[in-house]
């Protein structure tokens, strides 16, 4: 960690040494526990306001502020984390932050009526969707099925199976649901979980392009049966594989009670409506 130095190699020219007098080397191991040390203080800022929750994995941090909290309150603790950052020798960039108001089905709020934000005296930009741990999460909380990586990742996933198949590289039905599990399943399914099981809507999309993506591997037409498709790799629906994953983490003996609980709920949703059903069966009690 002492006595670094760095040089810049451009177009068969090369800069002087310079000495590295911040940060770590990038991936390194000692990198992500420093950065949790350094920044362990920053959860004390949460605690005076209770409606106020940190997402925090590494660097990516997301403040969620509930309904009836007032955006004072709000501005107030963005104020106070931009200084604890600088008190680091660190900075927030107000043009990589987003701001995503989440709005329930039926209301149209106008934008003059929400709040806006801000860090070092910059605005936040407005969203009406954001990534939140790596999920594309749209204002009405539901699963953004249009987002570009995803279907990227799809495309390519495709483009991998069919060529395979093609080639007659694979030739037994276990190797294929192996795969098909390993590339496609995990795409659509296994990234998105929590918000597949508080979203039908999502979960049909998902088992759509599951199908969908079969078909292109092994050319069949399009009207082939869906219920033949599944038969013949033997896999599940998009709601079963969700259960499976909740109740493997709700009887997981080294999940903590907060996740067990947060398990627990996502299969009541999943099991008896969607979430907006659950919100409104939870304030009627």
């Amino acid at each position: 960690m002492l006595n670094r130095t760095i040089r810049l190699k451009y177009n068969g020219l090369t800069s002087r040494e310079l000495g590295v007098h911040k940060g770590v080397p990038q991936g390194s191991a000692l990198g992500p526990i420093l950065w949790n040390y350094a920044i362990e203080d920053i959860h004390k800022l949460f605690k005076s306001s209770p409606t106020l929750e940190l997402v925090a994995y590494a660097d990516d941090l997301t403040i969620i502020s509930h309904g009836n909290e007032q955006p004072e309150t709000t501005q107030n603790l963005l104020n106070q984390i931009d200084n604890f950052i600088r008190s680091k020798g660190l900075e927030i960039s107000a043009e990589k932050s987003e701001l995503m108001h989440i709005i329930g089905p039926g209301t149209r709020p106008k934008p003059d009526d929400l709040p806006s934000y801000s860090i070092g005296g910059r605005r936040i930009d407005q969203k009406d969707y954001m990534k939140i741990l790596g999920v594309p999460i749209d204002k009405h909380m539901q699963l953004r099925i249009e987002d570009e990586d995803t279907w990227s990742k799809l495309a390519k996933a495709k483009k991998l199976l069919r060529y395979l198949r093609m080639y007659n590289v694979i030739d037994n039905t276990k190797d294929w649901k192996i795969l098909f599990e390993a590339l496609v399943k995990s795409l659509l399914i296994q990234n998105f979980i929590p918000m597949l099981a508080v979203d039908p809507r999502a979960r049909i999309w998902a088992d759509k392009n599951f199908l969908y993506t079969m078909m292109y591997t092994f050319c069949f037409p399009r009207f082939t049966s869906h219920n033949l498709l599944q038969t013949m790799l033997q896999v599940e629906d998009t709601a079963e594989t969700v259960q499976k994953q909740l109740i493997a983490g709700s009887t997981d003996l080294n999940t903590s009670p907060q996740q067990r609980e947060s398990y627990i709920t996502l299969e009541e949703i999943l099991l008896h409506g969607d979430l907006l059903s659950h919100i409104e069966k939870k304030a009627s009690l």
